[in-house]
């Protein structure tokens, strides 16, 4: 393309033999002009005088060629020439937003869309159905709360959401705020009451989801292991007997803390006197335990003839349905020793103790 093409490209003004009218073809005319047959329009070629053009420095604006001469070659264009095309600033006009109906329907104390029960004061504050349980004036104009038939008609006429309270501890799933507090009470991500008499006993303390580890941790002396991909998590473990019975029926709790690429897991036990159960949750919901799988290796370290290995895979459950152990849903999701078992395999623990045999359990989550 020659130089005088790319400025005319540049510029838009591109030579052209066709009208705009697209009727017909240009006749080439005088001083370089073509004229239409049909329109009669005079459409010229981007021609600037060449003198006048170098005597402009290397920048030129549109404007400036505007007012040049026009002549009818090309030649010798300076190549180096830059042109800097005009720019007109559109500033956009923003139309001032107006409140929506959504934002009148917020609690005054939390600032959220109100959750049910929604309540509103004489002066028609509104608050939350969460806020509500703190509280029975409003925070505004001390006023008496009670119950708006109202807003709650609009809530649900508007399908209006709101996060779970147990936002910061993982549940990120925005809720329809009519039914968040129903939500709330089977929340994967709520409180735990913390009622573990293993080790040291707690009077059903309430603890932030995301805390719960540490808090076994702190109080329960719970230990912790953290598993490596390809490897396994190993220890000796010493199970109490009475004659062919576990010697502590009714004993339960969390064993361990369990970490791996992030994710914590607990492995839970609950004893009988024939058997004792073991079961792995996540801290987190159903989905998240799905993505999981827990593998058992149960062996000893004797050199004896009696030599054992056994391995169990069994499912991650949430923690919340199943921290505590139920016949009904659990017993196909836990890994049950026999007490028959411990006694025909178990080592005695410094070689003396009859009643205390011990086991190698090896753990590994995939």
């Amino acid at each position: 393309m020659s130089t005088f093409s790319k400025m005319s490209t540049f510029f838009g003004f591109k030579p052209r033999r066709n009208c705009e009218c697209r009727r017909s073809r240009h006749e080439p005319q005088r001083n370089g002009r073509d004229i239409c047959n049909s329109c009669g329009l005079y459409i010229q070629e981007f021609r600037p005088n060449l003198e006048r053009l170098k005597n402009l420095g290397p920048v030129a604006s549109r404007n400036q060629l505007d007012n040049l001469d026009w002549i009818d070659t090309e030649e010798d264009l300076d190549p180096q020439l830059v042109f800097e095309p005009e720019v007109k600033s559109v500033q956009k006009v923003v139309p001032p937003s107006k409140p929506g109906l959504s934002d009148a329907l917020e609690c005054t104390i939390c600032l959220d869309p109100a959750a049910s029960p929604i309540n509103h004061c004489d002066n028609g504050h509104i608050v939350c159905g969460f806020c509500v349980e703190r509280m029975t004036e409003c925070g505004l104009c001390k006023t008496k709360l009670t119950p708006s038939v109202l807003a709650e008609r609009l809530s649900r006429q508007l399908d209006l959401t709101c996060n779970c309270p147990n936002f910061s501890s993982g549940c990120v799933v925005p809720f329809a705020a009519a039914e968040v507090k129903n939500h709330v009470k089977e929340c994967y991500y709520r409180n735990v009451i913390c009622d573990i008499t293993w080790q040291h006993k707690c009077d059903k303390i309430e603890i932030p989801f995301e805390d719960f580890a540490m808090h076994l941790l702190s109080t329960h002396g719970t230990n912790l292991y953290t598993i490596i991909d390809g490897m396994r998590a190993s220890e000796p473990v010493t199970f109490p007997l009475d004659g062919d019975n576990f010697a502590y029926p009714g004993a339960s709790g969390i064993y361990r803390i369990l970490k791996k690429n992030g994710e914590t897991f607990f492995l839970h036990f609950h004893t009988t006197k024939k058997f004792d159960y073991l079961w792995v949750t996540v801290l987190g919901d159903a989905k998240e335990a799905e993505k999981h799988w827990f593998n058992l290796k149960i062996s000893h370290t004797s050199d004896t003839r009696r030599q054992m290995e056994q391995s169990y895979t069994i499912p991650v459950l949430a923690y919340h349905p199943y921290a505590k152990y139920e016949v009904t849903t659990m017993f196909e999701k836990c890994v049950m020793i026999p007490a028959s078992l411990v006694k025909q395999y178990g080592v005695k623990e410094n070689g003396q103790n009859k009643d205390r045999l011990v086991l190698v359990l090896a753990y590994d989550i995939v």
